[in-house]
């Protein structure tokens, strides 16, 4: 599968700390020092996240407590990244599906007097219905693998602030 590259997105606080794997102070202290952009989007603070931004070798700038407290979850952001841009590639994969199905069908109706554009219109149907199908079986197993990871981040986490 190709794994799809998002080149930047304006991300919500917490949201954007997940991804950076940073708190919201050090993402704020980020935005007062330019070094990731930020605006204000309905009275709630939004900020501009690139890859560049999601690299483990960034100079987080974070305090002892994050440090202390959230390796395990910096260390992931790279494979929760991965994770989660296959999973939107799966999503979009597979409303492609679905729209190329609609197509399908409503073409089918318009040609039901030729019987044989009406045979070839039923079997692309199916065979989009079957690709719609495995994007979507596709998709939650991406899904699975998101959350086995986000569980085991959290549990190396704890174990981490525990230590």
């Amino acid at each position: 599968m190709t794994i799809l590259r998002l080149e930047s997105a304006w991300l919500p606080t917490r949201d954007a700390c997940e991804r950076l794997g940073v708190t919201r102070r050090t993402l704020q202290r980020w935005a007062k020092a330019g070094r990731i952009d930020s605006r204000d989007d309905n009275g709630h603070t939004v900020y501009r996240v690139t890859p560049d931004h999601a690299s483990p070798a960034r100079d987080t700038g974070t305090t002892s407590q994050t440090r202390r407290t959230t390796p395990a979850t910096r260390d992931n952001v790279p494979l929760v990244t991965e994770l989660r841009e296959q999973l939107e590639a799966s999503h979009r994969a597979r409303i492609d599906a679905e729209r190329r199905a609609a197509v399908a069908e409503y073409r089918a109706e318009l040609a039901e007097t030729d019987p044989e554009i009406v045979a070839e219109m039923h079997k692309q149907a199916e065979r989009l219905e079957r690709e719609r199908d495995h994007a979507r079986e596709q998709g939650q197993r991406l899904a699975d693998a998101m959350r086995k990871r986000h569980a085991l981040i959290k549990r190396l986490t704890r174990q981490l602030a525990r230590s």
